[in-house]
């Protein structure tokens, strides 16, 4: 094309993201040893995109509940033809204590909640690209982060730029002076 235009969410060197395959191995790791702790698993995501690649890349580590928000994307999505990992809706106020040692996912606005609090003995992990800086784990206190995100990591912009061969490229979101910096 001649002209391109790309957003720059994590357009700096830092943000490279691991592969799905890896975080993966990673959240399962965490998982099995919240469960040896008797501990329950929680990661908050975005309930559309981001929760089911999480509830992908722990199948198998345990039993995945999830917020009703997911649940409802989840079945649209299984309409479409997905297949997704079995999963169960929790009802915060009926069955919350049935998730110690399993795996729970939220959606961001039950972090600071007092829905959150119900789950009993919480391991939290946000899954988002800031997890890629470790002060924003501390920042939402949270027990653990993964880098997984939507949006390009820094090799995925440069690729995609490359890919284009634009004449031309306007770069909008996030970290534009210094993509465009290094792209000039």
């Amino acid at each position: 094309c001649n002209e391109f235009i790309t957003e720059s969410t994590f357009g700096l060197p830092i943000y490279n993201w691991l592969s799905p395959e890896e975080y993966s191995e990673k959240m399962k790791t965490w998982v099995i040893a919240n469960k040896e702790q008797g501990k329950t698993s929680v990661f908050v995501g975005y309930s559309l995109g981001k929760a089911q690649r999480i509830m992908k890349s722990v199948e198998g580590a345990g039993k995945i509940f999830v917020h009703s928000s997911i649940a409802r994307l989840n079945e649209a999505i299984e309409n479409a033809g997905i297949q997704l990992p079995d999963y169960e809706m929790i009802n915060f106020y009926e069955n919350s204590k049935n998730t110690l040692g399993e795996i729970v996912i939220v959606p961001p606005a039950l972090l600071d909640s007092n829905v959150i609090k119900k789950i009993p003995e919480r391991a939290t992990a946000i899954c988002s690209g800031w997890m890629q800086v470790r002060g924003s784990r501390r920042w939402r206190s949270a027990d653990a982060g993964f880098a997984i995100s939507d949006h390009a990591d820094w090799n995925g912009l440069l690729q995609t730029v490359k890919a284009t061969e634009a004449e031309k490229v306007y770069v909008t979101h996030g970290q534009t002076e210094v993509f465009s910096k290094y792209l000039n």
